[in-house]
């Protein structure tokens, strides 16, 4: 370990100081678990990643035949981006009660904006997707399934999937700026990003994960493979690759409301940053 440290409030209301094991929303960095969740599915022979995705959902999900795992896990499904803040999904309805069959009747099921595999279009939806095949393929909750397979294996026992209800030991309560004011973050039901967010954790258990990556645990060769194989706009499975000071970087960040964090792993030189943040800017602590 080169350098570790907490700064600000865990709490603004009781003066509670983040310490190093608090734990935060990590908002997107939460995709690289949920794409690691479908390859043990395609590791163990129970979806296959290439064929469509309307194999693998429930029956009463009906999305394009041509749309494929692939096309989800890679953002090139093509499918109407909702997050694109063009309609009342902020403003109203995810403050709604959670009926997942009726969020993608509302938000998700619309025909593709572009044909399936042509074009780069980060979207969450591509990632609320998976989170129900994971679900309808193994039987098992979303949560479930990722604490069985993923987070005790890995004795990540800081992390959770965040549910909007339970509550979670050594969270950080999410922070935003209003001008010079520090106010708390509007209500968001994390229910609406299951798949996409929704995760929390801290650096400890991070550092445990980017070692499963590092060492290729868990997954065979080839689906280690498959998942970090580059795609269009440089995404992987849930991660993004750049080569970059000579070598090559596997990387995610996340942000959302009072929430701003990333994550860098440089797996031939065994360096892995994590910067996690409860304010929306991580230029300064709360």
């Amino acid at each position: 370990m080169l350098f570790e440290n907490a700064y600000g409030y865990a709490s603004v209301e009781f003066g509670i100081k983040n310490e190093i094991n608090s734990c935060f929303s990590i908002a997107s960095i939460s995709k690289q678990f949920t794409a690691f969740a479908i390859m043990l599915l395609y590791d163990k022979g129970m979806l296959d990643i290439d064929k469509s995705a309307q194999l693998y959902l429930p029956a009463n999900m009906k999305i394009n035949k041509l749309i494929t795992i692939h096309h989800l896990l890679s953002h090139t499904s093509g499918l109407y981006n909702f997050y694109n803040f063009d309609d009342d999904f902020f403003a109203g309805y995810n403050r709604m009660d959670y009926l997942h069959n009726e969020f993608f009747q509302k938000y998700i099921t619309k025909e593709p904006t572009n044909p399936p595999g042509t074009t780069y279009d980060y979207n969450n939806s591509n990632y609320n997707l998976l989170a129900w095949i994971i679900e309808n393929v193994s039987g098992e909750k979303f949560e479930e399934y990722i604490r069985n397979n993923i987070l005790l294996p890995l004795n990540m026992m800081n992390s959770d999937v965040d549910d909007g209800c339970k509550p979670i030991k050594n969270r950080s309560s999410n922070y935003s700026r209003d001008f010079d004011s520090i106010i708390k973050s509007p209500y968001y039901n994390e229910k609406f990003s299951i798949g996409a967010g929704a995760m929390v954790s801290n650096c400890e258990d991070l550092f445990k994960w980017y070692s499963c990556l590092r060492d290729k645990k868990i997954l065979s060769p080839k689906t280690y493979d498959r998942l970090l194989k580059v795609n269009k706009n440089n995404y992987c499975y849930g991660l993004e690759h750049h080569h970059i000071y000579g070598t090559d970087r596997y990387s995610h960040g996340g942000d959302h409301l009072g929430i701003s964090t990333y994550m860098q792993n440089y797996f031939d030189e065994d360096i892995c940053v994590i910067i996690l943040s409860n304010l929306e800017s991580i230029a300064e602590p709360i």
